[in-house]
């Protein structure tokens, strides 16, 4: 098989949530892969995440123009069983919110978990629950690092970024103990403009 010309880079959500809020290693990031005609990805579970999170931005935004105290609000942030309904017209700020995301992010798809039935190949969902009782990784982390090697180990990524620091560094061991660092490199946005900085015009 010919070496692609073109990377495939995995963000873990928090890296996406930095350049939507103008973060500038993640903005900087962004616009050097741009440059490059490179490719973004992330998981299924990933838009998941987003969408959670412009959920709770989209009720608390809702509650702040109603005059809610931030006393209330508080209370609402801190109890994760406060049931936070929002209207159809809601549910459709956050689906085209979600579509604005992947039209911004270049040449963007998201990834899925896969099952597989060949004795001989692991399936995405085998590997996250492998990592789940051998790594200190939360359930989502476990989800994302199982997404991106799988992705890799059949040639569809080639970077995996994140800013957490213990995904980070867990995923740093995992890929050496699996003999994967020259497929897959774990790397922050930092160090990745560093290596590869916007191209000159």
């Amino acid at each position: 098989m010919p070496r692609r010309k073109n990377k495939i880079i995995y963000l873990d959500t928090c890296v996406i949530l930095d350049y939507l809020d103008k973060e500038e290693n993640s903005v900087v990031l962004m616009k050097s892969v741009k440059d490059r005609k490179w490719e973004i990805r992330t998981s299924t579970f990933g838009m998941v995440e987003l969408a959670e999170y412009r959920r709770n931005e989209i009720y608390l935004w809702h509650k702040l123009s109603n005059k809610k105290s931030l006393n209330a609000l508080m209370k609402a942030i801190r109890n994760p069983q406060r049931e936070k309904k929002l209207k159809d017209y809601q549910f459709s700020e956050l689906s085209d919110w979600l579509a604005d995301i992947q039209t911004a992010l270049p040449k963007f798809q998201s990834l899925d978990l896969t099952s597989s039935e060949e004795p001989d190949v692991q399936s995405s969902w085998q590997l996250a629950y492998d990592l789940s009782i051998s790594t200190n990784l939360s359930a989502k982390d476990n989800v994302h690092l199982a997404t991106a090697i799988s992705a890799s180990l059949n040639k569809e990524c080639d970077f995996f970024i994140t800013i957490d620091s213990n995904l980070y560094d867990e995923a740093k061991r995992i890929v050496t103990e699996f003999k994967m660092k020259k497929k897959l490199q774990i790397i922050k946005p930092k160090e990745f403009i560093k290596r590869y900085p916007p191209l000159k015009k």
